[in-house]
């Protein structure tokens, strides 16, 4: 595989479906420590999280409509409540939806970007795989 980060695991689950699992037992190390800080392993950590999952994009995909929806809502109460009590500030209710549903939307954006990107990624790197 030509790619930055070495993953063993998730090359072999884009490799092949067919694999198995066997019990090891771990002894504790004869000499030296690791060269594994913990600073090393959770940039590795982050490294397999971005190349090999999507869930950092749908999150952000799917809190950007929950915003979006909130904000409708939220747009239906002030309407509602400024027919009815005429008691907000002025300005004050247009702001916040305005800055709501740009971010928002901003958010969604930015989630789109992000499937594409992903997509476009697990598309070339898949291509890539050496026999």
């Amino acid at each position: 595989m030509r790619n930055s980060y070495t993953f063993l695991d998730g090359y072999l689950s884009w490799i092949t479906t067919n694999t198995a699992s066997c019990n090891v037992s771990h002894h504790k190390r004869q000499g030296g420590i690791s060269s594994y800080t913990f600073k090393k392993l959770f940039n590795h950590m982050i490294n397999i999280f971005v190349t090999f999952s999507d869930f950092p994009i749908k999150l952000l995909t799917n809190f950007s409509i929950c915003m979006l929806i909130c904000m409708i809502i939220f747009g239906g109460y002030v309407i509602a409540r400024k027919l009815i009590l005429n008691d907000f500030a002025l300005g004050f209710p247009t702001l916040i939806l305005a800055i709501g549903f740009g971010v928002g939307f901003i958010m969604l954006s930015l989630g789109i970007i992000g499937e594409y990107i992903y997509r476009i990624n697990l598309k070339t790197t898949k291509n890539q795989i050496i026999i």
